[in-house]
């Protein structure tokens, strides 16, 4: 008895786990719906984008006295690339 008890709980949370999983693959529309591009349609251009990269450090606390050399360094940086 205690065995037929626990097929029967597990094959039912096997099947509450299944569930959802199988509602969620459906395909009510038969695929219809898809969006495809098609000759004539026009794509238009991305717009220029301005990166600026820039850091922000501690300049009191602790830290400050650490990001005073990383300051230094990254001031110096575009002078080592040109």
């Amino acid at each position: 008895m205690m065995h037929s008890n626990k097929i029967f709980v597990f094959s039912l949370l096997i099947l509450l786990f299944a569930l959802p999983l199988l509602a969620a693959c459906s395909d009510s529309d038969g695929g219809k719906d898809q969006l495809t591009a098609s000759p004539t349609d026009t794509v238009t251009p991305a717009k220029e984008n301005t990166i600026t990269i820039g850091h922000i450090t501690d300049k009191t606390g602790l830290a400050s006295s650490a990001m005073v050399t990383v300051d230094l360094g990254l001031a110096l940086l575009p002078d080592h690339r040109s």
